[in-house]
């Protein structure tokens, strides 16, 4: 796992490749909101298809080991992120990329924005940018939330 600056953030990538040289299609990974973070896709998917693809996967800014930041977590900054770490990975030519949940708004808001980066769009469960969305989004993260305070009053009991 390595960490990449990219859009002015530090986000933490997985990037597999298995087996022989040559031009293979690239094969980007986005995850959903709220308590998850890219390391589920890279063992269910990811990893497996690595010997056919190069994949590349990473965890939002604010989840898993990517940088906290004040600011900046609306679906364009996401989506500038996303296009950021691809200029430094150096990877110019169009990806696949597969968004889960939230990462479903922001890979079709990619594709919608940055056409010619994108070869492919494949949707798993995806939370689209439709009107009235972010109501629908709030409405399941505040139960997570609400676990998460719950976790965090916990913690010190459970570390002692």
């Amino acid at each position: 796992m390595a960490t990449v600056h990219a859009n002015g953030v530090d986000l933490r990538v997985n990037r597999y490749r298995v087996g022989h040289d040559g031009g293979r299609p690239v094969v980007v990974f986005v995850h959903g909101l709220g308590i998850v973070d890219h390391s589920g896709l890279a063992f269910t998917l990811g990893m497996p298809l690595a010997t056919e693809a190069e994949t590349i996967l990473y965890a939002l800014r604010g989840h898993g080991h990517s940088q906290v930041v004040a600011s900046g977590y609306r679906v364009a900054d996401h989506v500038a992120d996303l296009v950021g770490l691809l200029d430094t990975l150096g990877v110019a030519e169009p990806v696949h990329l597969v968004g889960c949940s939230y990462g479903g708004a922001v890979t079709v808001t990619a594709a919608a924005h940055h056409p010619s980066r994108v070869a492919a769009l494949f949707l798993i469960d995806p939370v689209l940018p439709v009107d009235g969305w972010p109501g629908r989004i709030l409405a399941m993260l505040e139960p997570a939330a609400a676990q998460r305070a719950l976790f965090d009053w916990f913690r010190p009991m459970l570390i002692a």
